[in-house]
């Protein structure tokens, strides 16, 4: 006999939603018991959408993200994995090309 840590009423609870984030993850764990980092555990492998919060960078600070737009507005590509490299590569990558990143 397999142990199950969510009941089937629980996942009928996740599964009416359309897409979780820390907000409804809270919520809905507050309905049912769970923590919000459970809720969306399992709501990931329900195959439920969530949407991670945001980190900004600090005031001053550029992203890799702001690295690697810059990039692919310059060749007009797509770059699924960029965000993936090191800062320190994208700094180097922007500045060989004579890329200005802001």
């Amino acid at each position: 006999m397999i142990s199950t840590n969510y009941t089937e009423d629980m996942v009928a609870r996740l599964e009416q939603e359309t897409f979780f984030d820390l907000e409804v993850a809270t919520l809905v764990g507050k309905e049912i018991g769970k923590s919000a980092k459970s809720v969306t555990a399992k709501a990931k492998s329900l195959g439920i959408q969530y949407f991670a919060k945001e980190r900004a960078a600090p005031v001053g600070v550029i992203s890799k993200k702001a690295y690697v737009s810059a990039i692919e507005a310059a060749f007009d590509i797509t770059l699924v994995s960029g965000v993936k490299m090191t800062k320190v590569d994208l700094v180097r990558l922007t500045d060989s090309l004579g890329l200005e990143v802001s």
